[in-house]
């Protein structure tokens, strides 16, 4: 159920990203930093909320697809 409210909405929680792809919520903040990924285009934050990751935006970079610097 969980992954198909997360495929409707088309966000998932970071937690949860990371637990699927198997790194540490570390790992995301260095993609942030390094510009691997960008805020607002793959992790987004509302206000008042926990970070969520776009799958939208992630599944282009996974494919090697997405605009960021590196992939």
């Amino acid at each position: 159920m969980k992954s198909d409210i997360a495929e409707a909405i088309g966000y998932i929680p970071l937690a949860d990203w990371c637990e699927f792809e198997g790194v540490t919520t570390n790992a995301i903040t260095v993609r942030l930093s390094k510009g691997i990924w960008q805020k607002g285009v793959h992790v987004v934050k509302p206000r008042g909320g926990r970070s969520m990751v776009n799958l939208k935006a992630a599944k282009r970079w996974l494919e090697g697809k997405s605009n960021s610097r590196a992939a």
